[in-house]
This record gives structure tokens, sequence and C-alpha cells, in this order.
């Protein structure tokens, strides 16, 4: 199965009051266990390109959890990734220092794919759940780098663990029944 390592997201313009989004994505090809996915997020409306994103992904073994390189499974499908001058670059993440705000939820049935894990996405909603209102009624995304972990299941408690910066964000998502640690998120917000 193909699971998600980690995101960086850039958005010129973050997908506000929007009802249509026109996403293209490209596999690039892989990197020793990494097969690289770079997406564009265009408004359908009027075609103005509002976000890039790039992905890391790596197949694992649903039985035995090992990692695979797409290369040697996929051969023919997975050249290997080359450089391009408009590239994307991952930022460092880390955890919070100190924890200025948290909130804490259970994961629910409807959080779960069809692999029976915690949809990707989840993640990043889980995430933003602890900022203040106040600091999300005044600012809106520029940057997103998120790291994934650990996955979670059904019934979990997550705790969601964040320090802010004047407009960065340092965030812990883990599983408050065993303190693991599933992802951490580093976001860059500017004024709406």
């Amino acid at each position: 199965g193909w699971f998600l390592l980690k995101y960086h997201m850039e958005f010129n313009n973050y997908p506000q009051n929007i009802e249509n989004l026109l996403i293209k994505t490209e596999a690039r090809g892989y990197n020793k266990l990494f097969a690289h996915r770079d997406f564009d997020i265009y408004n359908s409306e009027n075609k103005e390109l509002i976000g890039r994103v790039i992905s890391y992904w790596t197949l694992v073994s649903l039985t035995d959890k090992s990692m695979h390189s797409p290369g040697e499974i996929f051969p023919d499908r997975f050249p290997k990734v080359e450089k391009r001058e408009d590239d994307l670059n991952f930022l460092k993440v880390h955890s919070p220092e100190r924890i200025d705000y948290s909130a804490e939820f259970k994961v629910r049935y409807d959080d779960i794919d069809v692999n029976k894990h915690v949809n990707n996405m989840n993640y990043i909603v889980w995430a933003f759940e602890a900022l203040p209102k106040e600091f999300r009624d005044e600012y809106k995304p520029k940057t997103i780098d998120m790291v994934y972990k650990k996955e979670i299941q059904n019934g979990n408690t997550v705790l969601s663990e964040v320090q802010i910066d004047e407009n960065i964000a340092l965030i812990s998502v883990k599983n408050k029944d065993t303190d693991d640690e599933l992802c951490i998120v580093r976001t860059e917000f500017e004024e709406i």
C-alpha cells in the first residue's frame, strides 16, 4: 500500500470561499525509498494557480510493515526523480518546545479510510483544531510542512498541541492513549 510520509504546501491564495477547485497531479519518480508526487491547485473558475504541493510517499507491505522502493516494485513505471528549477523545498519540522494551546478529541469511524487507517487529510484538520478561533479568524496558512510518523485507530484519543511564535505555528499531533507522536506540522500564516 502507498503511505504518505510528508507534505510541503505553498499557497498564493489560500482556498477560501471557492466552490470548485481544479487539482493537477504528476508522479515525478522515485529517489531511494520515496516516490515524489506534485500537485497544482487552481481556482477552476478563473484558472488562477492558488497553491502547489510536493509530497513523498513510500510503498509499505500491509503484512509486515516493511518499506519497499517503488523502483524495485514497479521498475518500468517509476523513473529516478530529476530535480527541477522550480521545485518546492521541504522545511525542517520539529515538535513544539512549549505548549500554548491544545485540544483533544476521539478518532471517529468516519475518519477512517478504505485501508482502515485514518485518512491523511484528517491530520491537518486535527493539527489546526487546537489553534484559537481568534487566530484563525485573523490568519490564513501561507505554507504547511507536515511529517507523518505513526498511524492511529478508531476510538483512540487525539491530542493536538500548538506553539505559536508570531506567524509560525509548530504543532504536534499525538495519540493521547499511548503518547506516540503521530505527525508534526510547521505552518507559516499570513494576515487575511
